[in-house]
């Protein structure tokens, strides 16, 4: 099955005065990506997170998937979509209409964060990385951790677990869980095997700290391995 996978990040303006711009990061399966900007975002009232409207969210999916089409000649039968902050009511609305007016028959919505609890194990180090646990709504994954090939954890710091949150999903949180470890691999840039974050949302906000210099008219080039 042709998997998309989006990571929608935000970051804020130079002066830190004005509201976020969403990012979207688009991998297909092979590992190739594609930046999309979408628009502006807020920090709502209610929750203190960053949220798009549900026109927005919608045209930022729509966007995404219509690089990918671009680009691959055919749209995936899969999409993965991971978020740095949880989804609203209208969020999640505009990426279900978009995911409808595309035909796209399978999708996984995941919100991603630093876990805020911790694991202890027997012994001197932490858990071993790759381990997972479900807490009520919440999936805790060591991303980085002790690794029992080199009988140490390889970190300066104890490491803290990656919370995901699976907004609406069509695989089980544990299989989401192993794809998301799995993402947290594939940056090229260095040679560090076991990051914190999945590429998806790690390379959108590494993106976006670029593309906050850029005007909102200014041409955007789409290929990531420009910002590399």
């Amino acid at each position: 099955m042709t998997t998309c996978y989006v990571g929608v990040s935000f970051c804020r303006s130079r002066d830190k005065a004005t509201v976020s711009t969403s990012i979207a990061q688009v991998f297909n399966e092979l590992g190739e990506g594609i930046i999309v900007r979408g628009a502006p975002a807020a920090i709502s009232k209610e929750d203190r997170q960053t949220h798009l409207g549900e026109a927005d969210a919608r045209q930022l999916l729509v966007d995404a998937l219509g690089r990918y089409r671009l680009e691959r000649k055919t749209l995936p039968a899969r999409v993965a979509l991971y978020k740095t902050s949880p989804f609203d009511d209208a969020e999640r609305s505009g990426f279900e209409n978009a995911l409808d007016e595309l035909g796209i028959d399978f999708a996984d919505l995941l919100a991603v964060g630093s876990g805020d609890a911790k694991l202890f194990r027997h012994g001197a180090y932490p858990p071993l990385r790759g381990t997972y646990v479900a807490l009520d709504e919440r999936n805790l994954l060591y991303t980085r951790g002790s690794v029992d090939f080199f009988r140490t954890y390889p970190g300066p710091y104890v490491p803290q677990p990656l919370a995901i949150r699976c907004e609406q999903t069509d695989r089980s949180p544990r299989e989401l869980a192993e794809e998301a470890l799995a993402l947290t691999k594939m940056n090229w840039s260095n040679t560090q095997f076991d990051g914190y974050w999945p590429i998806t949302v790690r390379a959108a906000g590494e993106v976006g700290n670029i593309l906050k210099y850029l005007g909102p008219d200014e041409p955007l080039e789409a290929r990531y391995a420009y910002y590399m």
